[in-house]
């Protein structure tokens, strides 16, 4: 049992619990061994695996990463290679991306082996000469079910379709009315639940019933006129469109506006809609297979790949779709006004109604008065921690936090959008305490790159919360938002760990981080292209330096293990009980309430109502 904590593991992948079909001929290909983000070693029990396929020795002719190495510097497209070890808190063992571009690199290596005496030339009884050491190659033992005629390389490695195999098998175990088809009976390859002690063992979040699509009679654009597709105009306007009701119930009729170039957010244009109860929603089109395949074709240039991706997203777009909106309904918390929808118009457009959240917190702190930017952001971190905590103590992982995704309700309260990423990482023994990443925004530094996708950990939610914080002072300091990503995902960050190791060995009440050499090193300048790291966080350390203090000492850190969000919690509860803070509370009060009145939200509502009053659908 010891060897899937201690050593690298190697596992014939054919029959592999991880669902993975690829296998070498030569060779099993190395597996993730380390499994547990930020937590205590866990004692993993393989038992139907081990008994199928006991772990062979380590062949000499195996490519191994091996852990307790120096990090190597990250890019923003960061992968696994032989010369940029895994950290030993990371994971043991990853099949590098390298091997994957071809079949000459699964090849087995040559090793040096010694000469043995043949009996043709070694006569009975002589001496025998010294054996001296020839380049030999040999074969390495055929595994199990390997047949002599193995497919080509390429076909042999994981597919597309297998890692979304796997993250949806992982995801339906949270529906609520699932059962195994024999009950007592072990899954296949199953192993010990997975826990990590810092989210203690509350229960695991179920997902409420899927929805269906709502096909409405009305086309969402014109073929020709004012409203084609791509098109916007300077003024709302509305379309109709009429939901058929189910076994002699009443239809509903939904007013949804034209997109406006004067109202958007930082990511897409906004849409709204009211049905004829004077219901509000947020709007979305949702992007159409063809937009979604233009938007990335430049960025695929494996054509095997780039058709593998076609057919699985021809093949999975509407479930996606309704994955997401389920995963959305499920995981928000606090009392929702609204019930969601995913309409089909005529024209064969997507649009996905979900209640409405007015103001993202991006554009809460970008409108703020200079005297309202901390109190706005202290608001962000408060509310943002506790949200983390109560999804991570569930067994969820958000897997995409970053300031645009995090949204203000009409009553000035955090809420969490865009549940694309979200999957458990605990609820079965099928799970490993990591999820598959579909985006990779604000990733962590120990991500992993291996033949079961993009994975990281929860502690990940907390890295890409405390780099958003970095970014929202930066901001308003006059530094780009490019150059803090080139610091905090790209070439700059070794210069900033660098940096952040230089301010560890404080006074304990303030999280072991002292400011002193920061604020010296604020205005030192820095060849181009980067800045120095003091210069990113200089507006962070005048305005809050206890925030700050936090953040680089438990969120934005090289290794999971320094990560702590228990910390992070208590720090929220102490700044919201702070008798000192109570102008600080009602200052936010006042700029979220005059954020929310000019938002886009409250300029379209009574605009839809009255529009709604004239049609007489009321």
């Amino acid at each position: 049992m010891s060897q899937w904590n201690d050593a690298p593991t190697r596992l014939p992948m054919r029959a592999s619990s991880l669902g993975i079909i690829a296998e070498y001929a030569h060779e099993a290909l190395p597996v993730n061994g380390s499994a547990m983000d930020g937590a205590v070693p866990l004692d993993w029990k393989m038992e139907t695996e081990r008994s199928l396929f006991p772990p062979r020795k380590r062949s000499p002719g195996v490519l191994w990463m091996q852990s307790g190495m120096p990090r190597s510097p990250r890019s923003p497209d960061a992968r696994f290679d032989v010369k940029a070890p895994v950290p030993e808190e990371d994971v043991a063992d990853v099949l590098t991306e390298s091997s994957l571009q071809s079949p000459k690199s699964l090849a087995p290596p040559k090793i040096a082996q010694p000469a043995r005496p043949s009996s043709l030339n070694v006569a009975s009884g002589a001496s025998t000469a010294p054996v001296s050491r020839v380049e030999t190659t040999f074969a390495a033992p055929t595994p199990l079910f390997a047949s002599k005629h193995p497919p080509p390389a390429w076909e042999q490695l994981p597919s597309v379709e297998s890692r979304r195999n796997r993250r949806s098998r992982l995801l339906r175990i949270a529906e609520k009315d699932r059962e195994r088809s024999r009950p007592g009976t072990p899954e296949h390859g199953a192993r010990i639940e997975p826990r990590i002690p810092l989210y203690g063992d509350l229960e695991m979040w179920k997902l409420c019933p899927r929805r269906t699509v709502e096909h409405v009679e009305g086309t969402l654009y014109d073929s020709e006129g004012p409203f084609m597709e791509g098109a916007t105009s300077d003024s709302l306007s509305v379309r109709l469109f009429y939901a058929p009701g189910v076994d002699g119930a009443d239809g509903v009729s939904y007013l949804i506006t034209t997109p406006d170039n004067r109202v958007f957010s930082a990511a897409k244009r906004r849409r709204w809609a009211m049905d004829n109860h004077g219901n509000f929603f947020a709007a979305m089109e949702i992007k159409s297979v063809e937009s979604k395949l233009a938007a990335v074709h430049s960025d695929i240039h494996d054509q095997v790949y780039a058709e593998e991706y076609e057919r699985d997203l021809r093949k999975h777009f509407l479930g996606d779709v309704l994955d997401e909106l389920q995963k959305a309904e499920s995981l928000m918390t606090g009392p929702r006004r609204q019930t969601p929808h995913l309409l089909q118009t005529e024209d064969g457009k997507l649009v996905r109604l979900e209640e409405d959240f007015p103001e993202e917190a991006f554009f809460a702190i970008a409108g703020s008065a200079e005297q309202e930017l901390y109190p706005v952001i202290a608001k962000v971190f408060v509310e943002a921690i506790q949200l983390l905590w109560e999804l991570h103590s569930h067994g969820w992982m958000h897997g995409d936090i970053k300031l645009e995704n995090l949204m203000f309700d009409s009553s000035a309260k955090l809420v969490l959008i865009d549940f694309e990423n979200a999957s458990p990482f605990r609820g079965s023994r099928q799970h490993d305490g990591k999820i598959q990443l579909l985006s990779f925004d604000w990733t962590p530094p120990e991500l992993e790159v291996s033949h079961l996708g993009r994975r990281m950990g929860p502690s990940g939610d907390l890295w890409a919360l405390g780099c958003n914080l970095i970014r929202a002072f930066a901001l308003r300091d006059g530094v780009e938002d490019t150059t803090v990503r080139e610091m905090l995902l790209g070439p700059g960050l070794p210069s900033f760990f660098a940096f952040r190791e230089t301010l560890l060995g404080g006074p304990g009440r303030d999280f072991g981080v002292d400011l002193g050499p920061l604020l010296e090193a604020a205005d030192t300048e820095q060849p181009a292209p980067l800045i120095h790291p003091a210069r990113l966080l200089r507006r962070f350390a005048h305005t809050s330096p206890r925030l700050l203090q936090y953040v680089l000492a438990h969120a934005v850190t090289p290794t999971p293990a320094e990560r702590n969000e228990r910390r992070g919690v208590e720090l929220a509860q102490e700044m919201l009980h702070d008798p000192q803070n109570v102008p600080l509370w009602q200052s936010v009060k006042t700029a979220l309430a005059t954020s929310i009145e000019m938002s886009g939200s409250a300029w379209v509502r009574p605009k839809l109502d009255e529009a709604r009053a004239i049609m007489e659908l009321s």
